[in-house]
């Protein structure tokens, strides 16, 4: 496949698989098959045309979901901004469990707190977003990352990820059926947020019910022996 794969053995110690995978897969490190590693172009958002399109962390939503478009111009972007282009995965190292990862739909510029890159060959960039948005990775990331109020995570750590890579044509079919069950885990999870927030939401509700109750007379039975205040 002419894919620098790297065989457990070689750099890949059996101690390092965190899982078994199927036997038509191969346990690879991201930074063998993809761009992550090397030096990304840095332009001055002054200097580029300003209709391009300019990409901000603001623009993309939790859980990768791009939100808004703006062009350079609109956004009064200043300072160096990363290139990136089309067919990019956009990885952004700053808090990196806010899953803020996708595949670049265009051309343009961004913060630098996102990373561009590109897979080689026979990789399918959504089934790599869909991996680095894997529960294992988000654990093992966040378990590693630097800093307290703003964490990232360094290059190295991304580089030398164990990526497990299926043959392309199972990777194309993982992609479809996520996609295909998306919709409905994201309307499971909204009935889910809309569940916890009631039941959290409950005793205090309740009780500022009970308290607006008691003070309009409506919790306990009224007593007409009882003396007048």
């Amino acid at each position: 496949d002419n894919i620098p794969y790297e065989k457990v053995g070689d750099t890949i110690t059996p101690l390092e698989i965190p899982f078994e995978i199927p036997e038509s897969w191969e346990w690879v490190r991201l930074g063998s098959i993809s761009t992550y590693a090397e030096t990304k172009q840095k332009l001055n958002a002054t200097s580029v045309n300003p209709s391009i399109w300019g990409l901000d962390l603001e623009d993309i939503e939790k859980g990768g979901k791009l939100v808004e478009r703006k062009t350079v111009g609109e956004r009064k972007a200043v300072g160096d901004k990363t290139v990136f282009t089309k067919g990019d995965i956009l990885y952004s190292k700053l808090r990196p469990y806010l899953l803020k990862i996708l595949v670049a739909p265009d051309d343009g510029i961004c913060t630098p707190e996102i990373v561009p890159f590109r897979v080689y060959g026979r990789i399918n960039p959504e089934y790599i977003v869909y991996y680095l948005k894997s529960p294992y990775v988000d654990n093992l990331i966040n378990s590693i990352t630097y800093g307290v109020k703003m964490p990232r995570v360094g290059r190295e750590i991304m580089t030398s990820l164990l990526v497990p890579v299926p043959p392309l044509g199972e990777q194309h079919r993982i992609v479809v059926k996520i996609k295909e069950l998306m919709p409905f885990l994201e309307k499971h999870g909204e009935m889910e947020r809309e569940l916890s927030l009631l039941n959290s939401a409950f005793p205090e509700t309740l009780k500022k019910s009970i308290l607006q109750q008691a003070v309009q007379g409506k919790l306990v039975p009224q007593d007409p022996t009882d003396e007048p205040a």
